[in-house]
């Protein structure tokens, strides 16, 4: 080594900073590997939350909720009296590069069976964070982001259907009518107010009486698409 101009002093550590660097390279691979992607997701509900509204926050929650829980409320004939794991649990207690496409595929295909509508909000919500994901230094090559891609709502979910759980006009007046007997004043008021401004139930239950303008008669109603919107 001398003879070829090379200190062997300097060669002995720049091998053992290869080695090093391999050994943090393989480290950091393995962590990636091990790393569950309910951790990504908890950071990406902290830094995004801010800019969402409670029910959109709620959603998250609701489909990341880890279950096991002693059910207090709400509990239906035949239900386990402990709450079951949010929808997207079992994809999101997997390493982050193991969500691929096949993997949403199949997790869809199960969902979709028994709670279409359900499975198809958690499925934007996912597609939502995955590209998060592929939008962070750290993440970005952990991150399939073509494993929520159109096709495979298409190939996997039933199409929607128009609803058809209307009112007539024929029934208004008796609806009204019946809604005006109701001895809650506070409940009376919302349900009529829900129906005359075909707002979310969300929307109209926030209301407070600071968004109530009593000199030019209009309501200042919260949503998560335009933040707010002002009707008369």
């Amino acid at each position: 080594m001398i003879d070829q101009g090379i200190d062997p002093r300097h060669a002995k550590a720049d091998q053992l900073a290869e080695t090093e660097a391999r050994r943090i390279a393989e480290e950091h691979e393995a962590q990636k590997q091990i790393v569950p992607a309910l951790t990504a997701w908890h950071d990406y509900i902290q830094q995004r939350q801010a800019r969402w509204s409670k029910s959109h926050l709620a959603d998250h929650n609701t489909v990341s909720k880890p279950g096991g829980e002693k059910r207090t409320r709400g509990r239906r004939s035949g239900e386990s009296d402990i709450t079951q794991p949010g929808i997207l649990i079992p994809l999101l207690s997997l390493p982050l590069p193991e969500i691929d496409t096949e993997k949403v595929r199949l997790w869809l295909t199960e969902e979709s069976t028994r709670r279409p509508t359900h499975a198809r909000l958690a499925f934007g919500l996912l597609r939502a964070f995955l590209n998060w994901c592929g939008d962070q230094p750290q993440l970005r090559d952990s991150v399939h982001l073509d494993a929520c891609t159109p096709r495979v709502t298409k190939e996997t979910l039933p199409k929607k259907r128009a609803k058809d759980d209307c009112l007539q006009r024929e029934q208004l007046r008796a609806w009204f009518a019946s809604v005006k007997r109701i001895s809650n004043p506070g409940i009376a008021a919302y349900l009529q107010v829900t129906l005359l401004t075909g707002a979310r139930r969300e929307e109209i239950a926030s209301l407070r009486w600071e968004d109530v303008d009593f000199k030019w008669n209009t309501l200042t109603i919260r949503d998560k698409v335009e933040g707010q919107r002002t009707i008369p």
